[in-house]
């Protein structure tokens, strides 16, 4: 399996193509959901969410994901696309830099990237380490 992935740029709401990296743990999922599979068939189809020949309907993930939610008790303000959100977050937070992720997430300008960079609360160790001549 392929370590990336391009999205046309038909398929992108922006209009513009882009490629993402599949990381490992991933890769290996998607290896077992397609060990059956044609090359010809959607990785997600219309039975079940396993790869076949009928595309899958992109709303049939919301409502699975409405499903999930309100078992878990989440608030409706919990949209599937706040898991992109909070992978973004995350890469951030393990100190990925800012354009691999900006690249990633296949944002068009770095500032939408930062958006999700939380200021700190508290002083910086790496910053109070740094030893300036005044």
């Amino acid at each position: 399996m392929r370590e990336l992935f391009s999205y046309p740029d038909q398929l992108q709401k922006n209009g513009k193509d882009g490629t993402v990296t599949i990381p490992k743990k991933l890769r290996i999922l998607l290896v077992d959901h397609l060990v059956q599979s044609e090359n010809s068939e959607c990785l997600f189809s219309k039975n079940g969410f396993l790869p076949g020949t009928i595309k899958l309907n992109p709303k049939k993930i919301s409502d699975e994901w409405a499903k999930m939610r309100a078992k878990l008790n989440f608030e409706n303000k919990y949209q599937f696309y706040s898991l992109k959100d909070t992978e973004i977050t995350n890469l951030l937070l393990l100190e990925v830099p800012a354009k691999k992720v900006r690249d990633q997430a296949r944002h068009h300008d770095i500032r939408i990237t930062e958006t999700y960079i939380s200021r700190t609360e508290k002083a910086d160790n790496e910053l109070l380490k740094i030893d300036f001549n005044f």
